[in-house]
């Protein structure tokens, strides 16, 4: 029963087949926009789809029970194979096979044979042993029978355990991608200029909102634009960054200007640049399907307002997102050009007490343009005032990343054995041939063929300067 479990996590196939698996199912990854607010994946897939889709976790799929899953199998995969072949290398390591058959020796791509004068063996093996010192080939490894001496020289040995250090690089890799999936998180936050602010909306590692356990102030935000060709200032940032400052237990303790690629970070936790804009202050009008009026509501982005209809039963509007330049882009999703209220969009989710809550779509530029969804009222953009501008943060925090910078290097230095270290082996046969002694000197590489012919040819001549009287046979 052990066995054929070994035999099937150190199975072959098994690995092909995984990471055939994990290609495909990454193609879904590739095709769904990832953590999205369900919203958007509601309008985009319907209700049915979205269903689906959530079950199986399509729309956070590198964090899915069952993709973490395929990863855990496949570093299981991987260790058991390394265990299963370590045994065998660690002894051909340290206990190389110095005597091998005549088959064998002829099977060997370099060969060369020497023939000198009758002498003691003992003064060939010292000829020999000292012909191999001198071309880098110190020799421990040497076994005597009744017709001479079998030598064993290598080099590059430690180049067998290539195998092993890569193995370990990507299971070390795969166990910190685990790790961060399984415990870290990672959200975004906006704090307006001159406030602060704690509690992040997380994207993976959970879902609703999340309290840090300090807080963080944007104390300054600074962004640049690009300019045409007269001078003036276009709607491209150029640059954009934030003096965040930290306050933990009350007290400041730390603060840094952080811009794209250069984040801020305390306790591990990461705080990127990621975006910035104005918190506008948007107004809904409200009118029943008669177009009688219910009311003018303020709201800001994340924010709600609630209104009571002629029968009595509350409404509550959700303002779930905003795009100052709505468009379609390229994939069919929706998007804003840019931070400028060029063409204002509003993407309002409606609850009642007794319906299942409804998304509408309202545009400023469009009043009469058909809503999103069906609703008991009308709802209209009027009108979009600037507000304050706030920096957006992405919040990252990923123990597993330790753990993968770790494994890179290994990865790194064993990729750099693999193909700059060549394993060299080299047999020398000492035969006595009654009158004459015989010298077969055969080797070979596991890469670098060429080089390790002139290597060869250096040590058939060093061996052949120590041996007096020689004459070569083949």
């Amino acid at each position: 029963m052990v066995k054929k479990i070994v035999r099937f996590f150190s199975s072959l196939k098994l690995t092909i087949s995984l990471l055939i698996i994990l290609a495909l199912t990454s193609i879904i990854g590739t095709v769904i926009q990832q953590q999205q607010n369900p919203a958007i994946y509601l309008q985009q897939f319907g209700k049915p789809v979205y269903q689906v889709f959530k079950v199986f976790g399509f729309f956070d799929l590198y964090h899915s029970w069952w993709f973490m899953a395929l990863l855990a199998l496949l570093t299981l995969n991987l260790l058991f194979c390394s265990l299963r072949r370590l045994p065998r290398d660690l002894q051909l390591i340290l206990s190389p096979r110095v005597k091998i058959t005549d088959n064998e020796l002829k099977a060997l791509s370099s060969q060369e044979k020497l023939l000198v004068k009758k002498q003691s063996l003992d003064q060939t093996l010292e000829a020999v042993l000292a012909g191999l010192k001198k071309s880098g080939f110190g020799c421990r490894h040497k076994v005597k029978n009744e017709t001479g001496w079998y030598l064993f020289s290598e080099r590059g040995k430690f180049s067998r355990l290539a195998f092993h250090i890569t193995h370990l690089s990507i299971i070390l890799i795969f166990a910190g991608a685990i790790i961060g999936a399984a415990r870290g998180f990672k959200g975004f936050i906006n704090i307006v200029e001159g406030q602060k602010g704690k509690v992040i909306t997380l994207q993976s590692g959970g879902h609703g909102p999340k309290e840090l356990d300090f807080e963080v102030e944007c104390r300054k935000f600074e962004v640049t634009y690009y300019q045409d060709e007269s001078g003036n200032l276009t709607n491209r940032p150029k640059d954009y960054k934030s003096l965040l400052v930290i306050h933990d237990h009350g007290k400041e303790v730390f603060a840094k200007e952080i811009e794209v690629n250069a984040p801020l970070n305390y306790q591990g936790i990461y705080f990127y640049q990621s975006s910035f804009g104005e918190v506008p202050q948007l107004t809904v009008t409200v009118k029943t399907m008669e177009g009688e009026p219910i009311g003018n509501f303020d709201v800001q982005e994340g924010g709600s307002f609630h209104f009571s209809g002629k029968d009595g039963q509350k409404t509550q509007v959700t303002l779930l997102r905003y795009f100052p330049d709505f468009y379609m882009n390229q994939n069919g999703q929706v998007d804003s050009r840019s931070n400028v209220p060029n063409n204002p969009a509003a993407f309002l989710e409606i609850r009642t007490a007794n319906d299942q809550p409804r998304q509408t779509w309202v545009f400023h530029r469009f009043p009469d343009f058909p809503h999103g969804g069906q609703t008991d009222y009308k709802y209209s953009l009027i009108s979009v005032d600037s507000g304050k501008k706030y920096t957006g943060l992405q919040v990252v925090w990923d123990p597993g990343v330790p753990l993968v910078w770790t494994g890179c290097i290994i990865l790194v230095m064993g990729i750099i054995i693999i193909f700059s270290v060549p394993h060299y082996r080299l047999w020398v046969v000492v035969t006595d041939k009654g009158n004459s002694q015989e010298i077969t000197i055969a080797g070979s590489t596991n890469k670098n063929k060429p080089s390790f012919q002139a290597v060869f040819a250096k040590i058939v001549t060093n061996l052949g300067s120590n041996l007096t009287d020689r004459t070569t046979v083949g």
